[in-house]
């Protein structure tokens, strides 16, 4: 199973999150491929409990062998749960994503003019279980694609 963890909150993530899965189903027809956003359970219009969003997605997690972080919305603190949740888990073929474009040039500047930061435990448990950050998904997807290629031969 791949998963697909990513903030759901306006036309540009949602865009993104539907990107990525078209993505990984085209690389990996064979796949099975879980994005949230297709999701029942995350449909809006039926108003879903916070509850049942939380087991289904946990339930996938749990189950996944694969899986795609974006990390962009730092706000979105259920894709850092759920990140959490995966390293926990002993998950090891996690592909998070950072794409912010200030982030390369972000050490030449200094003192309150710095134009990006990102949280360091973040960072350090990204580190700590040697878990390459992305910059951009599509790197992030062919590196996932690779890998399942390789372990499901």
């Amino acid at each position: 199973m791949i998963y697909i963890a990513g903030s759901l909150f306006t036309e540009a993530e949602i865009s993104q999150r539907k990107k990525e899965g078209k993505l990984i189903r085209e690389s990996l027809p064979e796949a099975n491929v879980f994005n949230p956003i297709e999701s029942e359970v995350n449909d809006k219009t039926r108003l879903p409990k916070s509850e049942d969003i939380f087991k289904v997605d946990y339930g996938i997690i749990k189950d996944s062998d694969y899986l795609l972080f974006n990390l962009d919305n730092e706000s979105d603190a259920g894709v850092f749960m759920e990140l959490g949740q995966a390293l926990e888990a002993g998950k090891r073929n996690i592909y998070p994503v950072l794409s912010d474009i200030r982030m390369a040039q972000a050490g030449e500047y200094s003192d309150k003019y710095v134009p990006f930061g990102f949280n360091q435990y973040v960072i350090g448990a990204l580190d700590y279980y040697k878990i390459k950050l992305f910059t951009n998904s599509e790197d992030a997807i062919k590196a996932l694609v690779e890998d399942y290629k390789k372990e499901n031969k």
